[in-house]
């Protein structure tokens, strides 16, 4: 479905058409779902984290891509009310590899439970790029994950 969604996409630059109503935008990075989330504590109630995401085999090279990261409480409560952590790392991911994003620093630590992420855009070597609005990526598989921070 993802390599149809690829076809479609670049047959409609190709044209200057518009995929198909219904049709998700397509990108080769997502998130696996035994993905990692790696939290450490530094200090003055702030954390660091980083996460995992992973290019697909065939796919263009990635060279840069945004998260947006919501803190959640333990109601699962966005944080940030409703205006996310918005991180860019400048990362080269590799047709078929793995790799983590650049290290952020979240503050307040001491009232985040969980930690929810999605990718916004994703940047390819070739310079061509996807974006999706928040609303887009919460609602795509492979392009969120929620973690538990360990407090449970």
């Amino acid at each position: 479905m993802k390599k149809l969604l690829a076809l479609l996409l670049t047959l409609g630059m190709l044209v200057g058409g518009m995929l198909p109503a219904g049709a998700e935008k397509y990108t080769s990075l997502y998130i696996k779902p035994k993905a990692v989330a790696l939290f450490d504590y530094v200090n003055g109630n702030r954390i660091s984290i980083k996460f995992q995401v992973t290019n697909e085999k065939e796919a263009k090279e990635v060279t840069a891509f945004t998260i947006s990261v919501w803190p959640l409480d333990e109601n699962f409560k966005d944080l940030t009310n409703g205006n996310p952590y918005v991180m860019n790392s400048v990362k080269t991911v590799k047709p078929g590899k793995t790799m983590y994003s650049d290290l952020y620093y979240l503050k307040d630590f001491d009232k985040i439970w969980y930690i929810r992420i999605a990718i916004t855009k994703v940047t390819y070597g070739d310079g061509t790029s996807v974006s999706f609005t928040q609303e887009e990526a919460l609602a795509q598989d492979g392009l969120h994950k929620t973690w538990n921070t360990g407090r449970e």
